[in-house]
């Protein structure tokens, strides 16, 4: 996404508008679907960002990146689920994951993944899910938007409109937690200690 689009897309371009929305429309189904898993509701949820994006995009100052701005989006239609349900959501996740811890241990194994991996990656994900539901809310969004998405420690601070040292915070306690509800030790744990 380039400046010179979103800034025609913010004067009110309607076709620059529309790459816009092109452009945001897979990468916030996916992070919404790492928020608030497959439920029900989440196609309305899903729409809902997107009519934000449209009608906030006036409102976009580019201080942010795009895909941070959109993602700040999606924090808060989730938060708003979440404060609906009144009570912590049980994420569950798309067969297309299975997929994608197949190929984390591919890399990890450094070999093809055959039956045996997508079993393997089947169980590691249940797992994993199980231990995501153990955290709370906000750690659950800290950590997936950090350890699962890869955005920077600054820019979770930005979409949770946290402050650095809180975020910092919900990622420590929630590896921590994540680690033990997985019989693992997490070797980055440790280097995003709050101090």
């Amino acid at each position: 996404m380039t400046v010179d689009t979103l800034t025609l897309a913010i004067g009110g371009d309607a076709r620059a508008q529309q790459v816009v929305v092109e452009h945001a429309y897979d990468f916030s189904r996916r992070l919404l679907l790492r928020l608030v898993g497959a439920t029900a509701e989440f196609d309305d949820l899903h729409q809902n960002v997107m009519i934000s994006v449209l009608t906030k995009l006036r409102g976009y100052r580019l201080e942010a990146s795009f895909t941070t701005w959109v993602g700040s989006i999606c924090v808060n239609e989730a938060r708003g689920a979440f404060r609906k349900s009144k009570s912590a959501r049980t994420l569950v996740y798309a067969a297309e994951d299975e997929g994608h811890v197949a190929q984390m241990l591919e890399k990890a194994e450094g070999e093809s993944a055959g039956p045996h991996d997508l079993t393997a990656a089947r169980q590691l994900l249940g797992r994993c899910q199980a231990a995501l539901n153990e955290l709370s809310i906000e750690q659950r969004t800290a950590f997936l938007l950090r350890v699962v998405e890869g955005f920077s420690v600054k820019e979770v601070a930005t979409m949770m409109h946290s402050a650095l040292s809180t975020t910092r915070l919900r990622l420590y306690y929630g590896r921590k937690r994540m680690a033990k509800a997985l019989g693992r030790r997490i070797d980055d744990a440790e280097s995003e200690k709050p101090s």
